[in-house]
């Protein structure tokens, strides 16, 4: 079947490396941010903060990598409700595109981060996930294959009344485009 490994840069995915790298010549790879430093000889994709798109750009060029560039060299077919930030849109898009399993690493919604510090437990980004779930009706995430880090649904926090309502307007209107 059809799969892609997703890559975060949540330190749950350092003691899975090797086997990531080894997926890595199996199937597509995308990367967010910083990760690519780690990815870039296997991957194929990267998207990141607007911040970092130059200098990935440039360390694309001095490592001669033949990854894309996210938005600029390749265009994204996931609803623009879910361009909010690099991981969420990557899920959404490898949904969109239909990968029938979805392998992610380093998506720990806030802790450790290998190249940036740490950061808080970030309920914007399980809520999104959560939301993406609802949207492709996979809400148990078993398209999804967690490695090192676990499920959205171990947090109690989700989308509001309001954002689901959001997701069934978009459902129809997508279905209409």
């Amino acid at each position: 079947g059809s799969e892609v490994l997703v890559v975060g840069n949540g330190v749950s995915r350092l003691p899975h490396h090797r086997r990531l790298l080894k997926m890595g010549r199996e199937m597509p790879v995308w990367c967010c941010n910083w990760a690519v430093k780690d990815f870039y000889r296997v991957m194929d994709l990267w998207h990141g903060e607007k911040r970092l798109r130059e200098a990935v750009e440039e360390y694309r060029g001095r490592v001669r990598a033949g990854f894309k560039m996210s938005i600029t060299e390749r265009e994204f077919l996931c609803p623009e409700f879910f361009w909010k930030d690099s991981g969420s849109m990557l899920l959404a898009e490898a949904y969109q595109c239909e990968y029938e399993t979805i392998h992610v690493a380093g998506f720990d919604f806030g802790g450790a981060d290998v190249y940036s510090g740490i950061f808080p437990l970030c309920t914007a980004w399980i809520s999104r996930w959560k939301l993406i779930g609802l949207y492709y009706r996979d809400e148990e995430f078993g398209r999804v294959d967690f490695i090192g880090c676990e499920s959205p649904n171990r947090f109690e926090d989700g989308p509001t009344p309001g954002q689901k309502e959001k997701i069934e307007e978009m459902r129809v209107w997508w279905r209409l485009k």
